[in-house]
This record gives C-alpha cells, structure tokens and sequence, in this order.
C-alpha cells in the first residue's frame, strides 16, 4: 500500500496524508479497500465506484460528481510557518538643501571712472549743501538785510556781515557738510557699482571731506565778502547784494561737492584690487592724507599758539620782553630735544596735549598780568 500512495501523491501533487484520508473516505463509500482506490489513483484503472441504489418511488438525485472526494479535486495544503513581515522602515524625509551662491569675483573700477562717478554725484550733493548753507545762514542774516535804492530806480536787496565772522562761521559749517557729503558719495558710489565700494576706513574718508568742506567754506565766504563793499558808516562791516551771494553760494559749493567727490575715491582703496595694488593704494593715500594733514595742524598751532600769544602781546606790551623770552625758551628746549632724539615721533593726540598746555600757560599769564593792572 505504501508504494501506491506514494504514487497517488506523486501523481496527484498533495501530501501523503491527505491522499490516505480521501482513500479511506473512498473506499467506505464504494465499498473497495483502501489499496484498490490508491492503486487507480496511481494509475493502475478506474476508481471504484459505490453500487447502484434500489428504485423507489422518488428517484433519488444521482450523486454531485463535485461533492466526490475526486483526485481532481485537490484538497488545501497543509499551512506552513508565516514567513516573517518585512519591517517598514520610515523612508527618509527629504531635506532642502539651500545653496548659497557662489559670489562672483569684484573687479575694481579704475580711478578715472570712479573720481568721474564721484563728482557727479558730489555736485549733486552740492546743490543741496548751497541750499542748506543758506536757510542755516538765513535767521541770522535776515536781521542784517536791507534794500540799496539806485538814481534810476532800481532796488538792491543787501545783507550786512562782518567778515570775520562770516568766514569763521562758512568754515565751521563747510567742515560739517564737507564730512557728510564724503560719507554720502561713498554710499551712493558703492551701491550703484560694487567695483566702486571702499575698503579703506571711513574715519578718512570724513577726514577728507571734512578738510575740502572747509576750504569750500572758506573760498565761498572769501568771494561772497568780496562782492560787497564797506558800509558808509562802519568800515568793518561789509555790505553784501543778496543775489550775488546766493549765486556765488550756489556755484562755490557745486564746484565744492565736486571736489569732495573726487577726493573721496582719490584717497580711498577700492575693492577688488590684488593685494599688491593694496598696498599700493594704502601708501599713496597715506601720502595724501599727510599732504592734507599738513595745512590743518598748522592752522591748529595758529589758532592755538600764535594767536593767543599775539592777543598778549598786543594787550600787555610792557611785558612783551618778557613773555618773548619765555616763548623763545620753550621753543629752544624743544628744538634740543628733538635734536636729542631724532627719531622721536610725536602723534596727534601729543600734539593736542602740547597745544592746550601753551594755551593754560597763557591764560595764567593773561590771569597774572591783568591783575597787576599791566593791560595798556
């Protein structure tokens, strides 16, 4: 029997239990051993089948063909071990990588179209410095204005100034534009072309605008003060035609704006230059620097240091001897001791240091004299 159901299995394709269950299952309903249904099931004949039923009155239905445990119907195969689960990893969550853009290389401009560039703008800077200078000069020369009437009958609105006065305070407020006008050109330069911007400090690119703000307010005041002429009255005050002033204002200050302008990109060092040209540029803009540097100090020491001793002298003329040799003193012990070390280099700072001092010594020679009553 062994050999006919594993040849019925081999056959059929199911396992050999199954096939030994639907043999015995066979065999009871056809009444034939076990062996002689494996044996057809192998191939050895036909199956046997169950005996004919008697008739009755009711025909029995003839059995469903289906419902026979057939070989053709194969039964289910036995289970076997669930084979494991794959395990959902958690797909990787997609990151955006933002890449900064490469910065393209700057290439400098040249001087030539960047002092071009600056004083452009600079003379527009210019016009509304001219305008600034006037309405901040307006509420102290309105007291002072008035109206010259001609033979022909022409009017002639005027302005009284003292020509000191007006000079200092042109310079004094030049020095401020001058500083802003500097910063201002180096802004507008720099965002309209990147080749433009300066890396050089901002302190001298003020320090320059500064000193051509002061000039300017110097040489506008020069030539509105020499349009005029002296009041019949008083010869130190100076009578001025309002539209010549307002003309030269206006003019002197273009040219002005100009100038810083140019000087701006002069001294300073663009960006994009090689590290040669650097060094290059940082050593003539020294050279200007100190070029510039020269004219401020001296008039520094004039300010501070002749003028007062000056005021002294023409104040104290019986001391004057005296207070001469004590000037000459101090200049003698400081030439010999600068000859003593004549590598010493003396900053601004020591200058300024120096200055106040003669300016306390004279203010305690003014303080001494005065109340010995030695004034003339």
């Amino acid at each position: 029997m062994s050999e006919f159901l594993s040849a019925a299995a081999s056959s059929m394709n199911v396992p050999e239990t199954l096939v030994k269950r639907s043999a015995e299952a066979r065999s009871k309903a056809a009444g034939a051993s076990v062996e002689e249904v494996l044996q057809a099931w192998a191939g050895g004949g036909p199956a046997p089948s169950a005996p004919a039923p008697a008739p009755s009155a009711e025909p029995e239905a003839e059995p469903d063909p289906a419902s026979d445990p057939a070989p053709a119907a194969e039964p289910a195969a036995e289970p076997s071990e669930p084979a494991p689960a794959p395990t959902s990893q958690p797909a990787p969550a997609a990151v955006a990588v933002l890449e900064e853009p490469e910065e393209e290389p700057v290439e400098a401009v040249g001087f030539r179209e960047r002092a071009r560039a600056g004083g452009r703008i600079g003379m527009g800077f210019g016009v509304f410095a001219a305008v600034f200078v006037m309405l901040f000069s307006a509420q102290w020369l309105l007291a002072r204005s008035g109206s010259i009437e001609s033979e022909a009958g022409d009017v002639t609105f005027t302005f009284s100034v003292v020509s000191g006065s007006l000079l200092v305070g042109s310079a004094l407020i030049g020095l401020v534009v001058g500083a802003a006008g500097a910063a201002f050109v180096r802004a507008v330069t720099g965002w309209r072309n990147a080749g433009m911007q300066l890396v050089s400090s901002h302190a001298s690119t003020l320090g320059i605008g500064a000193v051509a703000g002061l000039v300017t307010g110097v040489a506008v005041a020069a030539v509105v003060t020499g349009s005029g002429s002296p009041d019949a009255l008083d010869e130190t005050i100076t009578v001025v035609p309002l539209l010549p002033a307002v003309l030269w204002t206006l003019f002197g200050w273009v040219g002005g704006g100009w100038l810083i302008g140019a000087l701006t990109h002069a001294v300073g060092v663009p960006q994009g230059l090689e590290e040669s040209e650097v060094e290059t540029g940082t050593t003539v803009r020294q050279r200007l620097t100190a070029a510039f540097s020269l004219p401020v100090v001296s008039a520094l020491a004039i300010a501070l240091v002749v003028l007062p001793a000056a005021w002294v002298f023409i104040q104290f003329p019986a001391w004057a001897p005296l207070i001469a040799i004590f000037i000459a003193g101090g200049i003698i012990a400081f030439a010999g001791m600068s000859a003593a070390r004549p590598g010493m280099r003396i900053s601004a700072g020591e200058f300024l240091v120096a200055a106040a001092g003669v300016g306390v010594v004279v203010l305690i020679l003014v303080a001494v004299l005065a109340t010995q009553g030695a004034a003339h």
